[in-house]
């Protein structure tokens, strides 16, 4: 029986972990379903450039600066988060 509920508790724990990061999956995909459906190859080319090693360090390098950017801004402005949070645009 110690099994069974060692088990439970364990997919218990792995639904209340999907179910927690579901939101950031679906936003993901909608992202790039976007992208898809409004970039075309050949402008994402022209930003990113071919496939290889400077390619992949620009969008990296895109990457983490918006990253790291957003969270420069919130640090900044505390009272601002809890607005973007709310605002149909919380993007900076």
């Amino acid at each position: 029986m110690s099994a069974l509920v060692t088990i439970g508790g364990s997919l218990r724990e792995a639904f209340f972990m999907f179910w927690e990061t579901l939101w950031a999956l679906v936003l993901g995909f909608a992202l790039s379903g976007a992208v898809q459906a409004f970039v075309s190859r050949g402008q994402m080319q022209r930003v990113m450039g071919r496939h290889g090693p400077a390619a992949l360090t620009r969008s990296s390098l895109l990457g983490m600066d918006r990253f790291t950017g957003r969270a420069r801004a919130q640090a900044a402005r505390p009272e601002a988060t809890r607005l973007e949070a709310t605002s149909t645009c919380a993007d900076p």
